[in-house]
């Protein structure tokens, strides 16, 4: 075959192959995103890294941020924020949705939140980009995070100590550059015009501060391998409030933790003194008292003879001693009845106290009754009134 027609025939059988290639299907390759590809909100707002925002609490707070993310084709299909104060709960609970769509990219997006914030705290808040992926989770982009403050701002000094939060008094760390966030509450309510100063120390009583850093939220990262923390090591921790830079606010309590990576061989640590009790000054006697287990005749005197009934010491009264016999057969009172002192019989009282502590105030023998004398044995008056026990009556002599 001539030379042309072998050409002919070349550009004959390569114009068929390029009408195939075009006219067969050729599928787009599906896009497929992941949570790389999404990338972070900007310019949070409110956000107190740059400056301390604080909001007024009475009035529902309103997230904004932006998003531009250039480099990929996967745009999200909507915005995901929380807010919380403390430690972030997990899971976060109620959150709120933006569509992507409510805007244009830079943005800014917004959203209200719908929960009234409590004032005087430091409020934390993230917000990331998603795609809806149909049942089940949907893809989540990286968190972009910030912080403020709710007002009002205290206006005097009588600053309430904080309340120590996380990690729990006592806890374990096994690696030396473990990250430890450092949590408190501050009870106060009103936000404090001023910082919390962290403190670290490896004494409780902090001799010596191993690491101190002021913080105008309620949380710090404290990096074990910045700081640094050393293993077989505890560090002792609390929070002061300094509402004027001058350090006198209240310290809160002291809570530890300690470093102790697996395998290390710890010595010991040393057994703290136990602190030395305060001394306390002896429990006041109670005066002795008394109280009637029925009625009883409170007397002039001790004993039945030669004295005056004065009152009646009534059934489950308590009245209050004064004075005993020598016998403890007799207590003197003070009668709640008329408020006299008298005498009353010990068989049927409950004496409650000590002994010693009631004086004895009548000693010997108690009053008897007098000798019966027979006065029939005078026949003339003047030897019968001679005995005071007789007297004359009738031509006859008679006992008294």
């Amino acid at each position: 075959m001539p030379r042309s027609h072998t050409r002919i025939a070349c550009i004959f059988i390569v114009m068929l192959l390029f009408l195939s290639a075009c006219n067969s299907a050729s599928p787009t390759p599906e896009l497929t995103c992941t949570s790389e590809d999404l990338g972070f909100p900007t310019t949070l707002n409110p956000n107190s890294v740059m400056g301390p925002i604080i909001a007024d609490p009475t009035t529902l707070v309103n997230l904004q941020w932006g998003y531009y993310n250039p480099n990929s084709l996967c745009k999200p299909d909507f915005f995901e924020a929380f807010i919380w104060t403390g430690i972030e709960p997990d899971p976060p609970g109620i959150t709120g949705r933006v569509n992507y769509n409510t805007t244009f990219e830079p943005g800014p997006w917004n959203l209200g939140w719908p929960i009234p914030l409590e004032p005087g705290n430091t409020y934390y808040w993230w917000v990331h980009a998603g795609i809806e992926l149909g049942p089940g989770p949907d893809l989540a982009g990286p968190d972009a995070h910030g912080f403020f403050f709710t007002g009002p701002i205290c206006t005097n000094q009588a600053m309430q100590p904080v309340d120590l939060v996380s990690p729990a008094d006592d806890t374990l760390f096994d690696d030396p550059t473990a990250v430890i966030p450092l949590i408190w509450d501050d009870p106060t309510p009103c936000l404090v015009d001023g910082v919390f100063q962290v403190q670290v120390a490896t004494d409780p009583l902090f001799n010596a501060i191993y690491w101190e850093v002021p913080m105008l939220q309620t949380l710090y990262y404290l990096v074990g391998d910045e700081v640094p923390l050393e293993d077989c090591t505890r560090y002792y921790w609390r929070i002061m409030t300094d509402p004027d830079g001058t350090q006198e606010g209240p310290f809160s309590e002291t809570w530890s933790f300690y470093i102790h990576s697996p395998g290390a061989l710890c010595p010991l640590e040393p057994l703290e003194a136990p602190p030395t009790p305060t001394p306390q000054p002896p429990p006041t006697p109670q005066p002795p008292s008394v109280s009637a287990e029925m009625n009883l005749n409170c007397r002039s005197g001790p004993g039945v003879y030669n004295t005056d009934i004065d009152d009646t010491f009534f059934e489950g009264e308590t009245a209050l001693v004064f004075g005993r016999t020598d016998d403890n057969t007799w207590f003197n009172i003070l009668s709640p009845n008329l408020n006299i002192y008298c005498w009353v019989w010990s068989e049927h009282v409950i004496f409650v106290g000590d002994m010693s502590l009631v004086p004895i105030t009548y000693t010997g023998p108690l009053p008897t009754a007098p000798p019966v004398v027979d006065c029939s044995q005078y026949t003339d008056a003047d030897s019968c009134n001679a005995d005071p026990a007789c007297e004359w009556q009738s031509r006859s002599c008679v006992n008294q």
